[in-house]
């Protein structure tokens, strides 16, 4: 089998959030090692498989 095939990422989400929000926001981040879009993301798919939406992982 191949290498993995990168999906590509053209959408642009802006958020707005408190500054309380965007403390834990970077704490995050420190923790993880993961930017803050690869932060955003991995909250999205959790909040999508909660509610019963699951994401496929190829399609990230």
């Amino acid at each position: 089998m191949g290498a993995k095939k990168a999906v590509r990422k053209t959408n642009i989400l802006s958020v707005r959030i408190s500054d309380h929000e965007m403390e834990f926001v970077h704490k995050i981040m420190e923790r993880s090692s993961k930017s803050a879009s690869e932060v955003m993301r991995e909250a999205f798919r959790v909040l999508c498989e909660r509610g019963d939406m699951p994401m496929h992982e190829s399609r990230q």
